[in-house]
């Protein structure tokens, strides 16, 4: 390991995690893409455990914070195409080693559409 950070996010306010746009589910597309590359390359078991938990951060968390500058109907439908695609690609994915106690981790673990309308929610009352 190092003690060094290696990733600068920059935040644009028209970037598509900040804005109503229906790119925003290339991100599901996208890591259903490298799910399907890994098992076509056979590489999928050697990195099931790091694809699982970085498909859920990404899935539960990326993509569900920016679907709630959807509508509400459509954010309703993107949180239940997330929950399908994790059910469908990680049905055990609580099991994962990468999963530890922190915050983000317990939110990530049990994620549900009850917790999704508190976000989407505190985030209409943020802006």
């Amino acid at each position: 390991t190092i003690k060094e950070s290696l990733i600068n996010y920059i935040y644009r306010d028209n970037s598509t995690i900040n804005t109503y746009d229906s790119r925003l589910y290339d991100y599901i597309n996208n890591w259903n893409g490298l799910i399907k590359f890994y098992n076509s390359h056979k590489l999928y078991n050697k990195y099931k455990d790091e694809l699982e938990y970085c498909y859920i951060r990404y899935v539960y968390a990326t993509f569900i914070k920016g679907a709630t500058k959807f509508p509400y109907n459509e954010y309703r439908k993107a949180v239940n195409i997330a929950i399908n695609n994790v059910h469908k690609y990680f049905p055990n994915y609580k099991k994962n080693k990468y999963f530890n106690n922190s915050l983000k981790n317990i939110y990530l673990l049990h994620f549900n559409k009850f917790f999704a309308n508190i976000l989407y929610l505190k985030n209409k009352i943020k802006r």
